[in-house]
C-alpha cells in the first residue's frame, strides 16, 4: 500500500500536484508548453497550416490572413499586383491587344481608341490623313 504525504514528489502522471511539471501530453496544466499540433494553448506557436493562431503567419495560399501576401494569380487580395492577363486590377497595365483598358495604348489597326493613329487607308479617324491623289 502506498501513503501519499505531503509534500511528496510524483512523479508525472502518477497523480495531481501543484508543482507536477507534465511532460507534453500528458495532461493539461496551465503551465505546460505543448508542442504546436498537440492541443489548444493560448502560449502555443503553431507552424503555419496546423490551425488557426492570431499571430500564425500564414505562407502565401495556405488560407486567408489580413497579412497574408499572395502571389499574383493565388486568389483576390487588394494588395495583389496581377501580371497583364491574369485578371482584372485596377492598376493591372494590359499589353496592347489583351483587352480594354483606359490607359492601354492599342496599335493602329488593333482596334477603337481614341488616341489612336491610324495609318492613311486603314480606316476613319477624326485625325486621320488620307493620301489623295488629283487627277
Amino acid at each position: 500500500m502506498t501513503i501519499v504525504c505531503y509534500g511528496d514528489e510524483l512523479e508525472s502522471g502518477q497523480g495531481l500536484d501543484e508543482d507536477d511539471e507534465l511532460v507534453s501530453g500528458q495532461g493539461p496544466d496551465e503551465d505546460d508548453e505543448l508542442e504546436s499540433g498537440q492541443g489548444p494553448d493560448e502560449d502555443d506557436e503553431l507552424a503555419p497550416g496546423q490551425g488557426p493562431d492570431e499571430d500564425d503567419e500564414l505562407e502565401s495560399g495556405q488560407g486567408p490572413d489580413e497579412d497574408d501576401e499572395l502571389e499574383s494569380g493565388q486568389g483576390p487580395d487588394e494588395d495583389d499586383e496581377l501580371e497583364s492577363g491574369q485578371g482584372p486590377d485596377e492598376d493591372d497595365e494590359l499589353e496592347s491587344g489583351q483587352g480594354p483598358d483606359e490607359d492601354d495604348e492599342l496599335e493602329s489597326g488593333q482596334g477603337p481608341d481614341e488616341d489612336d493613329e491610324l495609318e492613311s487607308g486603314q480606316g476613319p479617324d477624326e485625325d486621320d490623313e488620307h493620301e489623295v491623289e488629283l487627277p
